[in-house]
């Protein structure tokens, strides 16, 4: 093993981004713990050791440290406190706990961006909407917690903001939208940054939670480089360490906006597990664990959209057998292993198409997308 090179990784969260990421972590040698409260979590199966605990819980992160050589995320909801304590006993965290701070909460997020020069839309405190010049419709996010589309309310009147008060929220202007857009960029411990390629994505406007992505998003070459020279700028600034997802908001007028960072691998760059020279798992792992990251290639055309669990648990255990059903050799099926107590619209699984173009790729992808309905 080499002297900066980490062998057991320790994941916080037990959920399919963990799951993902054991596969390239055994390919590189690497041993993969999990962190998670569910003895059936979807990482249960294929990781080396489970230890059953809170990730937010301090006693049981602490206690999870102390048996890995490296600790990393499945999920933002880590205990911070607990983070910085770690971290200050010399406790190896990728990324490091000074960012999962900043990106734990969503308005503390947004500022740090502003404070940094990088481009977001207009938002403000809950109780200072006030002293600003809004107009309704306007977009209430929770400051903690929200995740596939949940904690994001559309506003359309003072009685209903006024009726969120005592959530911990904040408010953002609505956007006049072309596309909204994603990028995986990863950093490791020499400073080597690689981006991933940018991809569209698209959400349902029910639930807000991500539907599907399609790669190469199909964007001007200026917006495309504009894009990559932010990631690799907030990455740097960040002395960021691991795979970074980026949302942005393209509008109508050709500006490009930040909207949500994860600490982590994100849903928007599961099509790169097929589609590209290397994936957005195996970068995560490379760059915690003290290696470096590649340059990524896309290989193939794509559309990877979610499978999401129905409201009928007869429906869900159908969907289920499809997503491991026999296909082709363009198409990949990717079953979460999330059993019992699906509620409807919990997310079980995804699917990647491939195709020579787009086109190709979207038309088997939308077929694919009614079966799994």
């Amino acid at each position: 093993m080499k002297e900066n090179e980490l062998k057991i990784i320790g994941i916080a969260g037990g959920g399919q981004l963990a799951q993902m990421m054991i596969s390239p972590a055994k390919k590189l040698g690497k041993h993969i713990y999990v962190l998670d409260p569910n003895d059936n979590c979807s990482a249960s199966k294929a990781c080396h050791k489970l230890i059953k605990g809170d990730f937010d819980n301090a006693q049981d992160l602490s206690r999870f440290s102390e048996i890995v050589d490296v600790l990393t995320f499945d999920i933002e909801k880590v205990n911070f406190e607990c983070l910085q304590e770690l971290e200050s006993q010399n406790t190896v965290i990728r990324p490091q706990a000074s960012v999962m701070g900043i990106i734990q909460d969503k308005f503390v997020q947004k500022k740090s961006l502003q404070k940094m020069g990088f481009p977001v839309g207009r938002f403000s405190d809950i109780n200072d909407i006030g002293d600003l010049d809004y107009t309704f419709p306007l977009i209430w996010k929770a400051r903690r917690g929200g995740y596939d589309g949940m904690g994001v309310v559309k506003i359309s009147s003072q009685a209903q903001l006024s009726s969120l008060n005592t959530c911990p929220g904040y408010i953002e202007a609505m956007v006049d939208l072309d596309k909204e857009l994603a990028i995986m960029v990863a950093r490791d411990i020499f400073g080597n940054v690689e981006t991933l390629p940018v991809t569209e994505i698209f959400m349902d406007k029910d639930t807000n939670a991500l539907k599907l992505c399609k790669a190469p998003a199909q964007i001007e070459s200026e917006i495309k480089a504009r894009i990559e020279s932010i990631a690799k700028s907030l990455v740097e600034k960040l002395e960021y360490v691991g795979v970074l997802g980026i949302e942005f908001f393209l509008t109508a007028e050709g500006e490009i906006l930040i909207n949500e960072l994860s600490p982590r691998p994100h849903n928007s760059g599961h099509f790169t597990i097929e589609a590209c020279s290397v994936s957005q798992f195996e970068q995560h792992i490379r760059a915690v664990s003290g290696l470096n990251v590649l340059p990524c290639k896309l290989l193939f055309n794509s559309v990877c959209f979610n499978v999401f669990a129905s409201e009928y648990q007869s429906k869900t255990n159908e969907i289920i057998k499809l997503l491991n059903s026999k296909s082709s050799e363009m198409i990949f099926k990717h079953d979460y292993l999330k059993r019992g107590d699906n509620r409807a619209g919990r997310k079980i699984g995804h699917v990647t198409v491939l195709g020579d173009t787009l086109e190709i790729a979207e038309k088997i992808a939308n077929r694919l997308i009614n079966e799994f309905s």
